[in-house]
C-alpha cells in the first residue's frame, strides 16, 4: 500500500495516510487489535508500547517521530485493516 508520513502539527507524532481513498469499517476491524476505544470513526489501540489511533479513512497517528518505526507499524496494521 501505498501512504505518506506527515509530522503532527504541535505533537511528537506522524501520521501517515494512504494514497489512494479508503474507508474503512472500524467496528468490524476491532476485534483485530487491543482496542482502548471503539468508535465507527476512529480505534484507539495499544500496540506494543504505544496508543495509536487509526480512523475510517485510512488514516493512522503513531507517537513517535521516527519515520521507518513509523512505516512499519503502518504497514502491518495496513495488512489487517485493508
Amino acid at each position: 500500500m501505498d501512504f505518506e508520513i506527515r509530522k503532527c502539527k504541535g505533537k511528537a507524532a506522524l501520521t501517515i495516510n494512504p494514497k489512494k481513498k479508503v474507508r474503512i469499517d472500524l467496528l468490524e476491524k476491532a476485534k483485530e487489535f487491543d482496542c482502548l476505544v471503539e468508535t465507527p470513526v476512529m480505534l484507539i489501540i495499544k500496540y506494543e508500547d504505544m496508543i495509536i489511533n487509526i480512523y475510517e479513512n485510512g488514516k493512522v497517528r503513531v507517537p513517535t517521530l521516527d519515520e521507518e518505526k513509523a512505516k512499519k507499524i503502518a504497514e502491518e496494521i495496513y495488512k489487517v485493516i485493508l
